[in-house]
């Protein structure tokens, strides 16, 4: 076993748990308009982001794995989604949403390309 495949089975559950729950959130927020719901999304995406890059940071067997920059993609999108609250500074979420699809997007080509 090697790579993504080590992700404790209950760490891939709560994943997909919060991604739910985010999207959940995220709807609720537009329907509405609250700004605690608003918050709340945003907070959640940070945590969504950094969990799921340090995961795949740790997974990743070597440090020219795509998985690792995946990780980092991810990682850097979640510090960003912080400083974004905090600064309520729309480009840094701007930046924050460029880099997690980022890191989507080494994560699919780490998974399905990579491997080829």
């Amino acid at each position: 076993m090697s790579g993504i495949e080590r992700v404790p089975r209950r760490a891939y559950l709560s994943l997909v748990g919060s991604v739910l729950s985010y999207a959940g959130i995220v709807l609720y927020a537009l329907v509405t308009g609250d700004p605690i719901a608003e918050l709340t999304a945003d907070v959640l995406f940070g945590l969504i982001a950094l969990a799921i890059g340090g995961g795949l940071y740790w997974v990743a067997e070597s440090r020219t794995d795509p998985l690792r920059a995946a990780g980092a993609s991810f990682v850097t999108g979640g510090l960003a989604q912080f400083i974004a609250i905090l600064a309520e500074d729309p480009w840094i979420d701007l930046l924050a949403t460029l880099a997690v699809l980022g890191g989507i997007a080494l994560y699919v080509y780490a998974t399905r390309y990579a491997s080829a």
